[in-house]
């Protein structure tokens, strides 16, 4: 009897030590702030990435970096996207990582870049277009991966606006010129009751925006599998 009580206690020590290191990392994850939340499962998605790509690989400047885990947004598990968006970033960084970006395997690449460019006085609209072509020549064709650049956002204010909408109308055009899908959302934005309400500054985005985004985002899919 005391052999199998033994036998017992051995098994449940083992079980909750088992238990203990499985439920540590979740337990550590939770208690995190939301931002070391989002760094930690950036770094599990990464270490699964050979095994599970994600479905969502995302780059851009601080707007995009703000959209944090994108694959809860978009509906799907928090190991499901990787965001490459860093503040500051210009089109000739964002073109820099471009293959890191693809060595995911991702079914979806997201790009949104630009908005420093324009906002930046060395920078004119021929440089900006320029510069945007070098980045779409660098991304290597793969037909397993379905590349979307999202147009340069609108802000805040409406003082940018009318150059904004324009070389977007010429990045389109580079897009549809590579074999590249383009998605606007300009249209979404300008057209929503609150413009105001979907920003916390003049250009980086509130909770509103970003689910804006991302309805259009899923949208935009949508119909590529249609």
């Amino acid at each position: 009897m005391s052999k199998t009580l033994n036998i017992l206690v051995r098994i449940a020590v083992i079980s909750l030590v088992f238990l203990g290191l499985v439920m540590s990392p979740i337990a550590a994850l939770l208690l995190q702030s939301e931002y070391y939340r989002f760094i930690t499962i950036q770094q599990i998605t990464h270490k699964i990435s050979p095994i599970f790509p994600p479905t969502w690989v995302f780059v851009g400047d601080s707007i995009t970096a703000g959209g944090r885990t994108w694959s809860l947004k978009l509906g799907s598990g928090p190991f499901d996207s990787i965001n490459l968006g860093a503040d500051g970033l210009m089109i000739r960084q964002v073109a820099g990582l471009i293959p890191r970006a693809t060595s995911y395997s991702s079914k979806h690449l997201v790009l949104m870049a630009g908005i420093n460019d324009l906002l930046n006085d060395t920078q004119n609209d021929e440089g900006f277009l320029k510069d945007w072509e070098k980045l779409l020549i660098s991304i290597p064709e793969n037909k397993k991966i379905t590349v979307i650049v999202c147009s340069v956002l609108i802000g805040k204010n409406q003082e940018h606006d009318e150059r904004i909408l324009l070389v977007n109308k010429e990045l389109e055009t580079l897009c549809l010129k590579y074999g590249i899908r383009f998605l606007d959302l300009n249209p979404a934005f300008i057209h929503f009751k609150s413009r105001e309400s979907l920003f916390i500054d003049p250009i980086h985005l509130s909770a509103n925006g970003y689910e804006l985004w991302v309805d259009s985002l899923s949208k935009f899919v949508n119909t590529l599998t249609q």
